[in-house]
C-alpha cells in the first residue's frame, strides 16, 4: 500500500509538471517553454536525438509529442493538506412536554402521538427531548415507566410562597429511536395520569410540570430551538417562560434574564382534545 501511494504521488507530480508546462507563458505564445523557462533544442533526427526522444517519452508519458521538453521533476513532495473544514453547527433542538408519552406513561392518544412525532423529527436529524411526570402508578400499581431510567439529579420547584419548594427527582432515559426522555418523579404531585383530587389540585400539577421542565432545561444549559407544549396540563410552559416571577419570588435576584433564555425559543402548544373534561376548564 506504501508503495503504491508513494507511485500515485510520483504520477500526480509528473501530470501536474505537464500540465503546468502546457500552460505556461511560451504555450500560451504557441511556443512551447520548458519548466525553467528556457527554449527547448529541438530534437534532430539522429540516433542522438531518437534517444532524448524515447527518454522524454518515457519519463513524460509522451508529452514530447507535443514539442514540450520535459525535464525530469525532482522528488515529489508529501502532499498539500487541504485546510480542515469548520465543525457542522449542531442539529435544532427540540423538546417536548408532555403530560404523556407511550412506553414511559401514557394512557391514550396522546401518548402515542407525541411518541410519533418525536420519533419522526428525531428520525430527521433533529435533537429530541421529552419531558413528562414519572407516575407513580397507572392507578392499578403497575409502574408507567417499564424503560430503563437512572437517576440524573434534583431539582428543587418554587411554588407559592405559602407551599415553599417542591422536590423533584429527574430520571433520564432514552428510546430506541433516539429520543431522549426527561422524568420528573414526585409520589406526590404525579401520583398516577389526571389523579386530580381538586381543580386546585389539577393546576399545581399542571404548574409542577411546566416549571419543572423549564428549570430541568435551565439545569441542562439546554436552549431549545421549539418547546412543543402538549394539552392543558403542559400549558403554562410559555407564560412562564415569558415572565419570571413565580422564580424570582422564591429566588431573589435570580430570573433577571430569564426571559432573555427563551428570546430564541419558539412555543408551539397542541391541543389534542377539546372534549369536555379533557380541555382543562377548572371551575
Amino acid at each position: 500500500e506504501v508503495q503504491g501511494a508513494e507511485a500515485a504521488v510520483a504520477a500526480v507530480g509528473r501530470v501536474s509538471a505537464i500540465v503546468l508546462s502546457l500552460l505556461g507563458d511560451g504555450f500560451a505564445r504557441g511556443k512551447p517553454m520548458s519548466m525553467s523557462g528556457t527554449r527547448p533544442r529541438r530534437v534532430r533526427d539522429t540516433p542522438a536525438g531518437r534517444r532524448r526522444l524515447a527518454r522524454s517519452k518515457a519519463n513524460a508519458g509522451g508529452a514530447a509529442e507535443w514539442g514540450v521538453a520535459v525535464q525530469r521533476s525532482p522528488p515529489p513532495s508529501p502532499p498539500l493538506l487541504l485546510p480542515s473544514m469548520p465543525p457542522a453547527p449542531p442539529p435544532p433542538e427540540v423538546v417536548f412536554v408532555s403530560p404523556e408519552l407511550a412506553g414511559w406513561g401514557s394512557v391514550g392518544g396522546l401518548g402515542a402521538m407525541v411518541a410519533h412525532l418525536a420519533a419522526a423529527l428525531a428520525a430527521r436529524g433533529l435533537s429530541v427531548s421529552v419531558v413528562l411526570p414519572h407516575y407513580a402508578s397507572r392507578g392499578g400499581g403497575s409502574s408507567c415507566a417499564p424503560h430503563a431510567a437512572a437517576h440524573l439529579f434534583d431539582l428543587s420547584v418554587p411554588l407559592e410562597p405559602s407551599r415553599g419548594d417542591a422536590p423533584l427527582s429527574v430520571l433520564h432515559g432514552t428510546t430506541e429511536g433516539g429520543v431522549r426522555v426527561y422524568l420528573l418523579q414526585s409520589d406526590v404531585y404525579f401520583r398516577a395520569p389526571y389523579a386530580h383530587r381538586s381543580p386546585a389540585d389539577a393546576l399545581l400539577s399542571a404548574s409542577l410540570l411546566s416549571r419543572g421542565a423549564l428549570l430541568l432545561l435551565e439545569r441542562l444549559s439546554a436552549s431549545p430551538a421549539a418547546l412543543l407544549s402538549n394539552d392543558w396540563v403542559a400549558a403554562l410552559a410559555a407564560p412562564y417562560a415569558r415572565h419570571g416571577a413565580w422564580r424570582r419570588a422564591a429566588r431573589p435576584g435570580g430570573g433577571r434574564s430569564w426571559p432573555e433564555r427563551w428570546r430564541g425559543t419558539a412555543f408551539v402548544h397542541l391541543v389534542h382534545n377539546l372534549e369536555p373534561g379533557y380541555d382543562g376548564a377548572l371551575n
